[in-house]
C-alpha cells in the first residue's frame, strides 16, 4: 500500500492506513490468499425504478488496487432483497483467487 496524497501532501503514510485496513476499518471483507491478505468495500444500490448500481473497491496484497464500478445488474437484484454490491464482489474475488498462478 501506498502514501494517501492529496495533490502533493501526504494525508496518510501507508503503515498506519495498513493498520487500519487490519483491523476492519472501512471495509466488510477482510480474507487470506495465497499472496496475503485482500481487504475489500462494495456499495451500491437500488432505486424505485429498480435500476441497480454497483461499486467495489479491493486493496489486494503486493500493492494492488481494484475498483469496479458497474451500472447494471451483475446478477437479479431486488429491491429489499440484500445488498446490491454483493454480487459484484463475490465475482471480482472470485476471479481474482482463481488466477492467482504460481511464479515459475
Amino acid at each position: 500500500m501506498g502514501t494517501f496524497l492529496t495533490g502533493r501532501l501526504p494525508i496518510l503514510s501507508a503503515q498506519p492506513a495498513q493498520a487500519m485496513l487490519d483491523d476492519g476499518f472501512g471495509v466488510d471483507l477482510i480474507a487470506p490468499t495465497k499472496l496475503g491478505t485482500l481487504h475489500a468495500k462494495p456499495g451500491g444500490f437500488v432505486d424505485s425504478t429498480d435500476q441497480v448500481e454497483q461499486s467495489v473497491a479491493f486493496f489486494l496484497p503486493q500493492g494492488f488496487e481494484v475498483v469496479g464500478l458497474v451500472n447494471s445488474p451483475v446478477a437479479p437484484v431486488t429491491p429489499g432483497d440484500g445488498f446490491p454490491g454483493l454480487p459484484l464482489l463475490d465475482l471480482v474475488q472470485t476471479f481474482y483467487l482463481n488466477n492467482i498462478v504460481p511464479n515459475t
